[in-house]
């Protein structure tokens, strides 16, 4: 259905990861990324712009994907174009299934390492896969 949409403009592949979590031969928790789907969709770039983190300028992307109706992606995934090396992490997702879209904001910044930790940090603000987790979002040492 997609509202209107024109599908031809869906023809960027993205490939969306989540995190998974699994335990070595010595019960440690390891942290890694799996291929969650794979879709088209049409790419629309916002202003980008710097901003300082932890006393670094910081220069972010800012970028809509209109995409084909799944009501699985959350913000707690993160995606590459085509065949690009870089991640893109997701900030927002609306779907309606009435019209069959799902809209993802997403951003990339210049200073994301290839690390899982530093990509975990990236995508939720906090240490959640180290130490202790508390709801009201306060790191804790354990």
């Amino acid at each position: 259905m997609l509202s209107g949409r024109n599908i031809g403009k869906m023809d960027v592949l993205l490939t969306i990861e989540q995190l998974t979590n699994t335990r070595n031969s010595i019960n440690e928790d390891i942290a890694s990324w799996s291929t969650f789907t794979q879709m088209f969709g049409e790419r629309i770039w916002n202003s980008g712009g710097d901003k300082f983190e932890g006393k670094q300028e910081t220069n972010l992307d800012n970028v809509i994907f209109n995409c084909r109706y799944n009501g699985s992606i959350t913000t707690m995934m993160r995606f590459k174009q085509s065949n690009e090396s870089t991640y893109f992490y997701i900030t927002n997702v609306r779907s309606s299934m009435r019209e069959g879209l799902t809209i993802i904001n997403a951003e990339r910044r210049d200073n994301q390492g290839d690390s899982v930790i530093s990509n975990w940090i990236l995508s939720t603000g906090s240490w959640r896969d180290i130490g202790a987790w508390d709801d009201t979002a306060l790191w804790q040492d354990s």
